[in-house]
């Protein structure tokens, strides 16, 4: 079993290498509604037509992670800054 936030993005490709006797499940819903879930619980969610706000960072190198993000996003003006780890 494999794991990743990044998997979707390449399903179709790691199915086409296992074959069809494989599954590639993506949990990417249920994660978001328990998310949603724990967000609600906590008093945390937002609620009404409020825009929240998509803060992007990235441990790896910024100048060749930050195009894919913004790629991946369709927002070539989106900011992405290093984390600190």
């Amino acid at each position: 079993m494999l794991g990743c936030t990044h998997y979707p993005l390449v399903a179709g490709a790691i199915a086409e290498e296992c074959g069809p006797g494989i599954a590639v499940i993506d949990t990417g819903e249920p994660v978001a509604r328990q998310l949603q879930r724990r967000l609600k619980a906590a008093g945390l969610l937002r609620g009404g037509q409020r825009r929240g706000r998509l803060d992007c960072f990235t441990s790896g190198p910024l100048r060749e992670v930050a195009p894919v993000v913004c790629a991946i996003m369709a927002d070539p003006r989106l900011p992405v800054a290093r984390a600190r780890v």
